[in-house]
């Protein structure tokens, strides 16, 4: 078919509007998400091949860097877990037999049975409380309280009143722990984001090099069917000899071509089936991905490129969804918990313990109590000092981070748009120098048909129309990926 008369495919964007509340810009074709079981199957419409919605679905699912973020999700879920067993109550405790010389007769043997149990539990406070039950039969030694014939119940309470009142390593942990499992499920959709992108635009890539290839085939099929009408008119005495030799010329030249785009489009499809990952390693991809390509491509283009409200509506987006910027606070939380635990040190450890308990049986005496106060006081303060500083310092770090994913986003963005004015622009003037190509090309081989033109000018006009066509198909595939990465960075896709 002449490149005269090739369709162009259809492009359909809708109206940029002001910012709304849903933030929803620019949107893609949607297609229904297949299930997992599909998507590793992956049962492709040969008719309508292999959609962009499909591709990114199948990659979200299957990809290594995914699953192994998923896998890292997962130990911080199991990391809480942990850190949830330091309050879990514990029970312990045992038995003992002692056997000893009697220092009051000595020479003379003494039996003792000792057995000690309890329930003990920590709390989110620092409070420690335990509950338990001991008794001490036979010949006990001075180092070992009696307790009645029943045994004496008893439980302890051990209260922090200065350092790790209520922020102590476990409780810091622990928190530390459900905000690190926030931050690793940013982390996922930030890695998404990435792979989804990496994907969509080798997705464009393959289809844009199908295209091309299609392109330089109709080129080259245009010439074949010239030299075969050339040789009738060499051999009628209509054209020369060497005619014929220039049609053979620009045969050849086409065929490069084709074998160039056909290298382009192995490379494409290599490259996008490196993304398209499965479960199984021998259930591959690249031998049936060229089967795939889309017959008709859709790619969107603008009504209104208002970019002004691209520019507001995105920033809101990126600013309220990007999960780069969304780690950002979370790592100021689990910074400032080891600054507050770090103050912690300079408190001196004063620990109130309170022990009533109650014996029974014979030679009991009935209720009792212990209490008392235990002290730490350090002399020094350079483990506590250097903590401190170094989680401060952790803390401003965090701020310039920020400061600097902030300004680097909103650069992307700013380029991005700039991109998306430029492409469109691009595409807009390619269009019309295809067109033109087509009246030139339409004109001179009628020329040449009257003989007012030669089949030099012929070759070169089709050449041209060929070349403003790739340019088209280049600006649509370049323009497409930059509202890919728009999406991508306003977190929309």
């Amino acid at each position: 078919m002449p490149l005269a008369t090739a369709k162009m495919p259809d492009f359909h964007f809708k109206k940029i509007k002001k910012a709304s509340p849903d933030l929803s810009v620019v949107t893609l074709e949607k297609t229904p998400p297949r299930e997992l079981s599909q998507l590793t199957q992956i049962t492709v419409n040969v008719e309508k091949g292999l959609q962009l919605r499909d591709t990114l679905q199948w990659v979200k699912q299957t990809h290594p860097d995914l699953r192994l973020a998923r896998l890292k999700l997962q130990q911080s879920q199991a990391k809480f877990l942990a850190t949830q067993g330091a309050f879990d109550p514990k029970l312990s405790g045992g038995f003992e037999f002692r056997q000893y010389n009697n220092s009051s007769a000595p020479g003379k043997q003494k039996d003792a049975f000792l057995s000690d149990n309890a329930v003990s539990l920590l709390t989110r406070y620092g409070l420690v409380v335990e509950g338990g039950y001991r008794n001490n039969r036979g010949d006990l030694s001075s180092s070992v309280s009696p307790v009645g014939q029943g045994g004496e119940i008893y439980t302890n309470f051990i209260l922090p009143l200065l350092r790790y009142r209520g922020t102590n390593p476990f409780s810091v942990a622990e928190k530390q722990a459900a905000l690190e499992l926030k931050r690793a499920a940013l982390d996922l959709q930030f890695k998404e984001l990435q792979v989804q992108q990496k994907t969509g635009e080798a997705y464009w890539e393959w289809v844009a090099s199908k295209r091309l290839l299609e392109t330089s085939i109709k080129l080259l099929d245009l010439g074949k069917t010239r030299v075969s009408q050339v040789r009738k008119r060499v051999n009628a005495g209509d054209l020369p000899e060497i005619a014929f030799v220039e049609v053979q010329k620009e045969v050849q030249k086409r065929q490069g071509q084709v074998a160039k785009d056909t290298l382009n489009l192995q490379k494409a499809t290599i490259k996008l089936s490196l993304l398209l990952w499965n479960q199984e390693p021998k259930d591959g991809r690249l031998d049936v991905l060229p089967q795939w390509l889309p017959k008709e491509v859709h790619l969107p283009k603008p009504d209104v490129l208002d970019l002004t409200s691209m520019k507001e509506s995105g920033k809101v987006a990126m600013l309220k969804m990007h999960p780069r910027l969304l780690s950002f606070p979370i790592s100021k939380e689990i910074a400032q918990l080891d600054i507050d635990l770090a103050k912690q040190a300079f408190l001196p450890k004063l620990d109130a313990i309170v022990s009533p308990s109650y014996q029974m049986g014979q030679d009991g005496i009935g209720a009792a109590i212990k209490a008392g106060i235990k002290y730490e006081l350090p002399l020094r303060y350079r483990t506590a000092t250097g903590k401190l500083r170094y989680a401060e310092l952790d803390l401003q770090s965090i701020d310039v981070q920020y400061l600097f994913a902030y300004q680097e986003l909103s650069a992307g963005l700013e380029q991005i748009l700039a991109e998306l004015e430029a492409q469109w622009g691009i595409y807009n003037a390619a269009s019309g120098e295809w067109k033109t190509a087509q009246a030139l090309e339409k004109g001179e081989r009628t020329s040449f048909e009257m003989g007012d033109s030669t089949l030099f000018v012929v070759n070169i006009r089709e050449r041209e129309t060929a070349d403003a066509y790739r340019k088209v198909i280049e600006s649509e595939q370049d323009f497409h990926q930059a509202v890919l990465r728009y999406l991508v960075l306003t977190t929309q896709i």
